[in-house]
């Protein structure tokens, strides 16, 4: 799930620069039902679902829903978005198959609301309903890193980013591609390995599958 920052400092351009963003990790992956599954929030003074990770089942339509959605403009309530964010993740998400859900937070700036938004964010990390690994992803100097820390999952030098330009949001494109790779070919390898030592009454959905290795080739 991309969670975009829409705010007023963002501006159109440079909103158009995290679309093309969002565009290209999407192109690097396998788009469908059985495979990677794709929504978008953008936050401003509200958080909005541009799309849901249940809206479209093609990479066609995925770009497309990247490229119709609006910029907003007006505050920073990154608060807002981390709720809504959960919500959605609750809602949606495909832990409880043994999928891994992955976030990826975009801001060029500090939340208006900072306590907010830190209380948000250890919530996504306390919550038993989902599991969820956060990227945040902050743009030029005006970010506050102890913000992308909180939002960020653990250890902070893998998850946590920092760029001074929004153009230079391009060179995390092959690298959030391999950390989510690498996420879910452990994730497969875990369940695997969890079902063959389970009876069949409780194996996984995914237990019909030759291999690990053949899942992960459904994604990357």
């Amino acid at each position: 799930m991309f969670v975009l920052d829409s705010s007023g400092s963002v501006g159109t351009s440079d909103f158009e620069k995290a679309r093309q963003f969002t565009s290209r990790v999407v192109s690097e992956f396998t788009i469908g039902p059985e495979a990677v599954r794709v929504g978008v929030i953008t936050f401003s003074d509200a958080a909005r679902v541009a799309f849901n990770l249940t809206k479209f089942e093609t990479k066609a339509n995925v770009l497309m829903g990247i490229a119709q959605t609006q910029y907003v403009g007006s505050g920073t309530k990154s608060d807002k978005a981390l709720r809504l964010l959960a919500r959605e993740m609750a809602s949606r998400g495909r832990w409880a198959e043994g999928i891994p859900t992955i976030g990826i937070f975009v801001t060029d700036g500090r939340s208006n609301e900072p306590d907010k938004t830190i209380e948000a964010a250890e919530e996504i990390m306390r919550n038993d309903d989902f599991t969820l690994t956060m990227y945040a992803i902050g743009i030029t100097e005006n970010v506050d890193e102890g913000e992308l820390k909180h939002i960020a999952s653990d250890p902070d030098c893998i998850h946590v980013h920092r760029v001074g330009l929004f153009e230079q949001l391009e060179h995390f494109v092959q690298q959030i591609k391999q950390l989510a790779c690498k996420s879910w070919y452990s994730s497969s390898s875990s369940s695997s390995s969890s079902s063959s030592s389970s009876s069949s009454s409780s194996s996984s959905s995914f237990s019909s599958s030759s291999s690990s290795s053949s899942l992960h080739s459904n994604f990357c």
